[in-house]
């Protein structure tokens, strides 16, 4: 199996923001427990504050869309709704061909 790496850029609105950066590490905590979780680092973008990314490692896709699943099922997506200033976009990449 592949190895999975993860982009996930998440917009929210401007008053969202402070509120989803103190509920963050107890998601990402929970995320860390899940099978097939390799690594997740938050990072916000300097130009826009309001945007984060969150950049994951899974031992392949397929745990990550199950991990997607399961979030989807407990109804984070739906509380993540109302604080979106835009469209989440998730891509998932093959672990990197060449690293310097």
């Amino acid at each position: 199996m592949t190895k999975a790496v993860i982009t996930f850029e998440l917009p929210l609105k401007p008053e969202a923001v402070e509120g989803f950066l103190e509920m963050i590490p107890a998601i990402l905590t929970e995320t860390a427990t899940k099978d097939g979780f390799i690594s997740i680092a938050a990072h916000r973008k300097p130009d826009d504050p309001n945007t984060l990314l969150l950049l994951e490692e899974w031992e392949s896709a397929q745990h990550y869309q199950t991990y997607l699943q399961w979030r989807m099922d407990t109804g984070l997506m739906d509380v993540l709704g109302p604080i979106l200033g835009g469209e989440p976009k998730i891509l998932i990449w093959d672990e990197p061909f060449l690293r310097f």
